[in-house]
C-alpha cells in the first residue's frame, strides 16, 4: 500500500492529467491504411479482368496483333493497348473513385452544411432542398453529406475534427497496479512507455515487489530493495523501508501478519467511539471485555 501510494504520488506530479496520443493514433491509422492497401481483396469482376488481362498479354507475346485480339474479344484497339503496355496488373483492374471530389451538388456546398448543422436530419436537409427545386434524389444527398463530414465536418457539431485522442492520467495508474481499467489503453502503452519511461518502471518495480513479497521469495525480494534504480521515488521508498529492516525481512519470510492485532484495535476503536463522552477509562475496560465474549 505505502508503495502504491508513492508512485501514485510521484504520477501525479510528473505526468499531466491527460496525454495526447494523437500522433500514435495517425500513426496507427496509416499503417493500417498500408496493410489494408497491401491485403487488398478484389471482386469477382477485378478478378476476370486481371485473369483478362494477362490472356490479352500472352496473346500479344506470342505474336497476334492488337487488331486481331480487339476484333476476338470485341474491345476498342486503344483498351487493348493500354492493357497490354500496363505493368501493374492489380492497379488497372481497380477503378479509383477517391479522386473524384466533384459532384453537382458543390453548387450548394454552404447551404447544405448550414442546413445539416441546424437540423442534424438528412430528410430535413432533402425537403429544404426540394422546396427550393433542387434536383437531386434522397440517397445522392445522404452520400454527399456522409462524404463531406469524413473529409472534415464532425458529424455531432459540423466543426473541424482535429482528432483528439486522450489517455487519461487515471487510467494509467490502474494498469500499472493492474487494477481494473479501460481496455483502450492497451493500443497506446507501448508508445506511452516509451514517451515516459519512468512508467515501465514503476509497473515492474511494483510487479516484482509484490510477488516476491506475497510468495515468500525473500532472496529475491531482497536482491530487489539491494540494487539502485534511476528513479528517485523508488530509491526513497527503499532507503524508507530500511528504518525498520528487520520487519521488513520478516513480513517477506513468514506468512505470518499483524492482521489479528490490527482487527483487535478496530474494534476497540469502535467501542470507543460509540462510549465517546459518555464513559471512564474504568468502563471502557469492562465493556471491552464483555463484548469480547461475543466477537
Amino acid at each position: 500500500m505505502n508503495l502504491s501510494e508513492a508512485i501514485t504520488k510521484e504520477i501525479k506530479n510528473t505526468i499531466p492529467i491527460y496525454i495526447d496520443v494523437t500522433n500514435i493514433e495517425n500513426a496507427k491509422i496509416s499503417i493500417a491504411k498500408n496493410l489494408q492497401e497491401n491485403k487488398r481483396i478484389y471482386t469477382e469482376k477485378q478478378k476476370k479482368k486481371q485473369q483478362l488481362i494477362l490472356t490479352l498479354k500472352e496473346k500479344y507475346n506470342n505474336g497476334k496483333s492488337i487488331r486481331k485480339i480487339a476484333i476476338e474479344y470485341k474491345l476498342n484497339r486503344s483498351t487493348i493497348s493500354k492493357y497490354i503496355n500496363s505493368k501493374d496488373i492489380e492497379a488497372i483492374s481497380v477503378y479509383d473513385t477517391t479522386n473524384r471530389y466533384y459532384s453537382y451538388l458543390d453548387t450548394y456546398r454552404n447551404e447544405i452544411d448550414e442546413l445539416y448543422k441546424k437540423t442534424k436530419n438528412i430528410s430535413e436537409v432533402y425537403k429544404k432542398l426540394k422546396e427550393a427545386k433542387v434536383s437531386l434524389t434522397y440517397s445522392t444527398l445522404r452520400h454527399y453529406i456522409s462524404k463531406t463530414n469524413n473529409n472534415g465536418l464532425n458529424k455531432k457539431n459540423g466543426t473541424k475534427n482535429q482528432d483528439i485522442n486522450k489517455i487519461s492520467r487515471n487510467q494509467i495508474i490502474k494498469y500499472i497496479f493492474n487494477w481494473k481499467y479501460k481496455e483502450e489503453i492497451l493500443d497506446y502503452i507501448d508508445e506511452i512507455f516509451n514517451k515516459y519511461p519512468k512508467l515501465k518502471i514503476y509497473k515492474t518495480f511494483y510487479q516484482r515487489f509484490k510477488e516476491h513479497l506475497t510468495t515468500l521469495n525473500t532472496l529475491c525480494f531482497l536482491n530487489l530493495l539491494s540494487c539502485r534504480y534511476d528513479d528517485s521515488c523508488i530509491n526513497k521508498f527503499i532507503l524508507s523501508l530500511k528504518t525498520d529492516w528487520e520487519a521488513v525481512i520478516n513480513a517477506a519470510s513468514y506468512p505470518l501478519s499483524n492482521g489479528v492485532t490490527e482487527e483487535n484495535v478496530n474494534k476497540i476503536k469502535q467501542i470507543k467511539r460509540d462510549m465517546y463522552g459518555r464513559a471512564s477509562y474504568e468502563l471502557l475496560r469492562k465493556k471491552v471485555i464483555y463484548q469480547s465474549l461475543f466477537f
